[in-house]
């Protein structure tokens, strides 16, 4: 114990005695610090942090590669649907910018189009979704009272751009 305190004392004393040695030391260790705590922040969000999904440790990406894009045509989807014994479901989706037309003007809006089960998979409730849109919880609406009893396509509006457009 009698050392540790002379080694502390000894260590003080000679930072004492450079103050531009001490200054550079300690910016450089909280530089590096900073940078460390940001470097894995970064890569515990990408890589290591759960999907917010159920059982997102069951979740599989599979597609075909065609000319080098990894993508998916409509047949072979529905084709490994029909043929599955491996997975417990296989949806679809297909993600893009759309023209939505208004009395007003033309609006672009980034969409999707999916597959039935897109939603389940998820964990969501079809008929109450709630949306998570850059940090901010939305709620969103189906088209539920206008289905008939037989599903056909379904519209999904986000309450900003049903508010926006559709109130």
């Amino acid at each position: 114990m009698k050392t540790i305190r002379q080694n502390v004392r000894f260590t003080l004393r000679l930072l004492w005695k450079n103050p531009g040695f001490t200054l550079a030391a300690i910016i450089t260790s909280l530089s590096a610090s900073g940078a460390n705590t940001a470097i894995f922040s970064v890569l515990y969000a990408s890589l290591l942090a759960p999907m917010p999904y159920p059982d997102a440790d069951r979740l599989v990406m599979v597609w075909s590669k065609i000319d080098g894009r990894n993508v998916v045509s409509a047949g072979d989807f529905i084709e490994w649907k029909r043929q599955n014994k491996t997975f417990q479901d296989l949806v679809a989706w297909s993600g893009g910018n759309y023209n939505l037309a208004t009395p007003e003007q033309p609006e672009m809006v980034s969409g999707r189009i999916v597959s039935p089960g897109y939603y389940r998979m998820q964990g969501l409730d079809f008929f109450s979704v709630a949306i998570s849109y850059r940090k901010r919880a939305l709620r969103a609406r189906t088209m539920s009272s206008f289905l008939p009893t037989r599903l056909g396509n379904v519209l999904v509006l986000i309450e900003t751009l049903s508010a926006n457009n559709f109130a």
